[in-house]
């Protein structure tokens, strides 16, 4: 809480040049950040943390509509700091948030990442650490789930000359979840497990306005976890990927145009750990499509419009020995709208929209999102 305290102080008094990325413009985008040269994306590609040197960026939280309780998620904040002269020494960034779910689950993450210019490379490395709590008392029952969470990750991009460039990263994922439920059976589980990911991007540069960027993005599951459904320890294997491809194109100054589309699968496997009478394997099958518009136009020196809209088409089944059931699908559109106030040397961007797409890996996090929720989040930025 100091630490965020801290940072919105800072955001407010000092003063500086603005730039043009934040969570918040991402959102209001429609979610292209990964189709964008975006600050708010380097602690996802940790090698383009170079570009992003000398800024504070304050995340006041997600407000969520009526149907999701009310709550507010998300909160914390960045702080990048260049290492000597331009930062010739590298980049350095921490960053914390609250990865609030709802009060019943709260959790909270911190992550760093360094990433130095060595001629038209630019490594990166990266940590995260991230623990959850959820807890249910209702008698005669007691839930105490516990999930601790580890990242350590490395990237490279490369420029290529001519406004071309490369991203990649890598990393390694070890979680701990320990489970304590006391009714009139009490039992408790501890388990570790580790997961490896990898993803790509490219950006292509097609005139002087243009960039085409392809994206992919793999996880692979090898996973001990609790099946909520079936109260018991199970062994989970599959894979989580998407591919895209999308642009951006800028027509004139201060005008953006973001397009993408994009496919996801989700494919788990999970068996007991050993015979138990509550226990059955069962296969997870989730698949989504989805393409993606925003746009963005500064109306005056101090004010810049933004929206987008978001159409999936989703579908999700769970296959067991006996029979195969579709548990969720339908094809949604969302739109977000955003508007930024760039009053220097605070600039403030918010966004609105109606839910968020569902992404693959959602349903493996436990995160089910609800189609009725709507949220208004906003980002302060200052950048020296």
């Amino acid at each position: 809480m100091i630490v965020r305290i801290a940072m919105l102080c800072c955001a407010v008094i000092l003063a500086g040049t603005v730039t043009h990325a934040t969570t918040s413009r991402v959102e209001a985008l429609g979610k292209t950040g990964d189709y964008l040269e975006d600050d708010s994306n380097a602690m996802r590609w940790w090698g383009s943390l170079v570009l992003y040197p000398d800024r504070v960026i304050v995340e006041p939280g997600r407000y969520h509509g009526a149907n999701a309780r009310d709550t507010v998620t998300h909160q914390g904040g960045s702080l990048n700091v260049g290492l000597g002269a331009s930062s010739r020494y590298g980049v350095l960034a921490v960053a914390v948030s609250d990865a609030l779910h709802e009060p019943a689950r709260p959790g909270e993450s911190f992550a760093a990442a360094y990433a130095v210019r060595l001629g038209r490379f630019a490594p990166g490395v990266f940590f995260r650490g991230t623990s959850h709590q959820e807890l249910h008392f209702e008698l005669p029952l007691y839930h105490n789930h516990n999930l601790w969470q580890h990242d350590v990750g490395a990237g490279l991009r490369v420029d290529l000359g001519r406004g071309h460039d490369v991203e990649v990263g890598a990393y390694w994922r070890e979680t701990q979840f320990s489970y304590e439920r006391r009714d009139l059976d009490t039992w408790a589980e501890d388990i570790r497990w580790g997961t490896w990911g990898i993803r790509s991007r490219a950006r292509l540069r097609l005139g002087e306005r243009f960039d085409l960027i392809p994206v992919v993005d793999y996880l692979s599951i090898d996973a001990g976890a609790l099946d909520r459904n079936q109260e018991a320890s199970v062994l989970r294997d599959g894979e989580v990927w998407r591919i895209g491809v999308g642009g951006n194109l800028t027509p004139r100054s201060g005008q953006v145009v973001v397009f993408a589309a994009e496919y996801g699968r989700e494919i788990v496997h999970s068996t007991p750990y050993e015979d138990h009478w509550r226990t059955d394997p069962i296969d997870l099958n989730h698949w989504n499509a989805t393409v993606r518009l925003g746009f963005e136009s500064e109306i005056l020196r101090w004010l810049t419009v933004r929206g987008a809209a978001t159409y999936q088409r989703y579908r999700t089944t769970v296959k067991r020995s006996y029979k195969e059931t579709t548990i969720r699908q339908g094809a949604p559109t969302h739109a977000h709208l955003g508007v930024a106030f760039v009053f220097r040397p605070l600039t403030i961007d918010l966004a609105y929209g109606h839910t968020t797409p569902l992404e693959p890996g959602q349903l493996q996090a436990d995160l089910y999102p609800d189609d009725s929720t709507t949220f208004l989040t906003g980002t302060l930025r200052y950048v020296w």
